[in-house]
């Protein structure tokens, strides 16, 4: 979740919203997809809302099919990202115990992972690693 912008993806599941939505950009073997939902959608998949909050989530996936491992790091992109658990915590200040043990669950179902392997494995005397920086990837 990033706060005010934020992620909230499936690891390599199907982006659940609408298709025509969804921005795409390919770089040096690295496949970003984006699809920025509406509240009801939001509030559909995760049972709470985050616009009032001010928390906009955003749905991610990122594919490395590059030749150096690669760690997202969100704070780079958004300097309001909310984690996972930040991110229930605040939507679900007025949920029940059980309601919010539910929405952090499924935040952290949901939640980009940092790392994301190599799929072509760089040549045995180097090891690279690289971030995704937001400054690298313009969505209009």
């Amino acid at each position: 979740m990033r706060g005010r912008t934020g992620p909230c993806s499936g690891h390599e599941s199907s982006l659940p919203f609408q298709l025509d939505r969804t921005q795409e950009q390919t770089r040096d073997g690295v496949t970003v997809h984006l699809v920025i939902p509406t509240e009801e959608e939001v509030a559909a998949q995760f049972g709470a809302g985050f616009s009032e909050h001010g928390i906009q989530p955003i749905w991610l996936r990122i594919t490395n099919g590059g030749d150096a491992d690669l760690w997202f790091l969100p704070i780079a992109i958004d300097p309001d990202y909310y984690s996972a658990d930040e991110a229930a915590l605040v939507a679900g200040a007025k949920l029940s115990e059980e309601q919010g043990t539910a929405l952090t669950a499924a935040l952290r179902t949901k939640a980009l992972p940092l790392f994301h392997a190599a799929a072509r494995p760089a040549r045995a005397s180097s090891t690279r690693r690289t971030c995704v920086a937001g400054a690298s990837w313009t969505f209009a």
